[in-house]
């Protein structure tokens, strides 16, 4: 029995007293604060259980924005109230990155290092409890480049010429599949076309290289490469181009240096080095046929009508007696393999042919002998 008085804080408890009535004594009272125990203020992964209330009566645990609140109550006195931090990821969970992410790795808890796998950045958040969560974010490593030339080139040199090129900068430590694809044709059936994927950034490379001579001039024939590179450290800009070239025209772009790198060979193909002779010691003869032609034209008319008629008819009887000789060797030979008429329908045709193989000749002359043009790679059929 008394009359109460205000509570007084005394730190770690309350007091007040009671003042007796009637006279009688005032009794000084206290009781213990309650008070959050020692999970109080601390992250941990799963729901508290224990050493929430260091004196008190602890109330249900309400989880709110990954923070669980709960409280301390023991009347008379003020509730406690005491929260935990729920182990959480941070906004880069769940994100996708181009590389490893650093920042906003976890809202609550302490990071880990962040580590790549199969595509995916990981890494963990630890609270007090030292049970770890998994947080993760997408790895963006499958990047896709892209580079077309969807109009018709052409081109005449024997040399590889770009078609398109495609450079981009790969991610580091990573691998892309190259595919590159192409259509191309000939102007011209006894000429053959190239095609191939190179790499010229870092150290240059050479992929499949595809080689076509056309049936016909109306046909394309589809190219394609693939190849799977890999990439290290700091890999910088890589270039990839499509490439095609015509061949070289060989009988007047390597005629001369094909005899001089086949000189010991030829003597073992009878019937090539027949052949190469032939034409070279008939293209050699026809530049002193064809000089003295003209010279003996040019003086019969400045000597007179007489003198020209005389080297006119020296002309026509040599003709006639090429003629005859080559007649008669077509007509042997024909008779032998029973081609006669076929080989006599075509003989006129050899005179034409003669006159495009001594152009041809002096033209090979004049680039390797004279100009030095020669080639400048070595290649089948040459």
């Amino acid at each position: 029995m008394g009359t109460f008085t205000s509570f007084t804080d005394a730190g770690s408890t309350w007091t007040w007293s009671c003042t007796g009535i009637n006279g009688g004594s005032t009794a000084n009272c206290s009781a213990n604060k309650a008070i959050c125990g020692t999970s109080d203020n601390k992250t941990y992964a799963s729901e508290p259980l224990t050493n929430l209330c260091a004196y008190g009566s602890e109330s249900s645990r309400t989880l709110t924005d990954n923070v669980w609140t709960w409280s301390c109550s023991n009347n008379p006195g003020v509730d406690d109230i005491g929260y935990i931090y729920k182990t959480t990821c941070g906004s880069s969970h769940g994100g996708i990155f181009t590389l490893p992410p650093s920042s906003n790795l976890c809202l609550h808890g302490s990071p880990s290092l962040v580590t790549e796998d199969s595509g995916n950045y990981t890494w963990t958040c630890t609270g007090d409890d030292s049970i770890p969560v998994s947080c993760s974010a997408s790895n963006n490593v499958r990047k896709y480049y892209f580079q077309e030339s969807t109009a018709q080139t052409t081109v005449t040199s024997s040399t590889y010429q770009d078609k398109v090129a495609l450079t981009f900068t790969p991610k580091e430590n990573s691998r892309y599949l190259i595919i590159a694809s192409w259509a191309m044709k000939s102007g011209w059936v006894a000429r053959s076309v190239y095609g191939k994927l190179i790499r010229s950034s870092g150290t240059p490379k050479d992929f499949n290289e595809i080689i076509y001579r056309p049936k016909d001039l109306a046909d394309w024939i589809d190219g394609s490469a693939i190849a799977v590179e890999s990439y290290g450290a700091s890999p910088g800009p890589q270039t990839y181009k499509i490439q095609f070239k015509g061949q070289a025209l060989r009988w007047y772009r390597g005629f001369f240096q094909c005899i001089s790198m086949t000189k010991k060979d030829l003597p073992k193909n009878f019937r090539l080095s027949f052949f190469i002779f032939f034409y070279l010691i008939m293209g050699m003869l026809s530049m002193f046929f064809l000089t003295a032609f003209l010279y003996s034209i040019i003086k019969g008319i400045s000597l007179g009508s007489s003198i020209l008629g005389i080297t006119s008819f020296m002309w026509v009887v040599f003709v006639l007696i090429e003629l005859a000789i080559g007649l008669g060797a077509v007509a042997y030979n024909g008779k032998k393999c029973g081609c006669m008429k076929k080989g006599l329908k075509y003989y006129p045709y050899l005179y034409i042919i003669s006159f495009i193989n001594y152009g041809l000749f002096l033209y090979a002359l004049y680039m390797e002998w004279i100009k030095g043009k020669k080639l400048d790679y070595w290649e089948k059929g040459h």
